[in-house]
């Protein structure tokens, strides 16, 4: 009596498995992504880097292997090979917020301020809730002396996160490069009451607020803080 037909099928199973069933370049591409962010979660750049790179070399066409690289690439400073991965992410998906808002970092960093309120503007365009893009734009309207441009974003991020730390704080400094002494000093306020432990910049800012409206004894009393918390 021969062996049935059942013993032969599983024989050939492991042969039939084996044909084409190989990792695809773009799914062996996805692997090595999430092992560059593995990577970079322990602290390991490099490895991260190399992940990344790997990935693009399996799948050119891979906008988040890109976009991840560039954000290591930056968190590194080595700011202009951010901004190619960024801008060979976009090339490939320009809908990717994060990566206009990324490149908008990256141009502020070197001092670009016209291309980072773009990028910033972009990234608005498409997600018209990202409180960070509002205040990394007003940050460089105010560098650019459009305090009023600069004021309404601001007013914008405390709008839409009224814990924002930074939107009070660079908000506070517009109004006190308008001479608001008694609106700089209400958002530095709100700034220190959100955060008081690590506010020594902003009790600082304040007590010149306070210097410039003639409240000397107040602004003592704030720079002294401010010293107390540097120690």
């Amino acid at each position: 009596m021969g062996l049935p037909r059942s013993f032969w099928a599983l024989l050939a199973l492991p042969l039939w498995l084996g044909c084409g069933g190989g990792v695809s370049a773009e799914k062996a591409a996805e692997n090595a992504v999430n092992r560059g962010h593995s990577y970079y979660a322990s602290g390991d750049r490099p490895g991260a880097i190399a992940q990344y790179s790997e990935a693009i070399r399996l799948d050119p066409e891979n906008a988040g292997a890109r976009q991840a690289r560039g954000e290591v690439y930056f968190a590194r400073g080595e700011t202009d090979k951010a901004i190619a991965d960024f801008d060979a992410a976009l090339k490939i998906d320009p809908a990717l917020t994060a990566v206009w808002f990324d490149r908008g970092k990256a141009h502020a960093t070197k001092g670009d301020v016209d291309r980072a309120i773009a990028d910033y503007s972009e990234a608005l365009a498409r997600d018209a809730a990202l409180v960070g893009a509002y205040v990394n734009r007003g940050v460089a309207y105010a560098k650019k002396g459009a305090w009023e441009k600069a004021a309404a974003d601001f007013d914008e991020a405390v709008r839409l996160d009224p814990k924002n730390i930074g939107a009070y704080f660079f908000r506070g400094q517009i109004r006190f490069q308008q001479a608001d002494w008694d609106r700089a000093i209400a958002d530095f306020s709100e700034a220190i009451r959100l955060n008081p432990d690590d506010a020594a910049p902003v009790y600082t800012a304040r007590g010149d607020a306070y210097e410039k409206k003639g409240d000397d004894e107040k602004a003592a009393a704030d720079y002294a803080q401010a010293e107390r918390l540097r120690k």
